[in-house]
């Protein structure tokens, strides 16, 4: 019976966490990735994702190579589009459509290489 207070006690724990508004993130690599959608929040359907790269030190990075990976990992399948990544200078990348099509659980990994140096963030999202 405890076992099943704890497990009870545990979902709604994370199950509160997942209704934030704003998406949480999880940054790894070289470089400095952030990303945020287009008005503060995901949202059903199309959506804007604004990228920002750097180096270590903070410096914008051009021309690196970013892409934008929208999955549903309980649903096991990805977004119906595949998001078109522009580079607008300055270290600026605008993804979209990033096209999170239901409601739901969604991790949406975006990834930047610049010469040999890569970085990635995740954004988790629950709409």
């Amino acid at each position: 019976m405890k076992r099943w207070m704890l497990l009870l006690t545990m979902v709604c724990a994370l199950s509160v966490g997942c209704m934030a508004a704003e998406p949480e993130t999880l940054a790894a690599g070289a470089l400095q990735v952030t990303a945020s959608f287009d008005g503060g929040d995901a949202k059903i359907g199309q959506n804007i994702l604004h990228i920002t790269v750097s180096d270590r030190d903070g410096a914008k990075l051009p021309g690196a190579v970013v892409t934008v990976d929208p999955q549903m990992p309980t649903h096991g399948h990805g977004s119906s589009e595949t998001p078109v990544v522009k580079d607008g200078g300055q270290g600026a990348y605008t993804a979209s459509p990033v096209t999170l099509q239901m409601q739901g659980h969604w991790k949406i990994t975006v990834t930047a290489t610049h010469d040999t140096e890569t970085g990635a963030t995740v954004l988790d999202v629950t709409l």
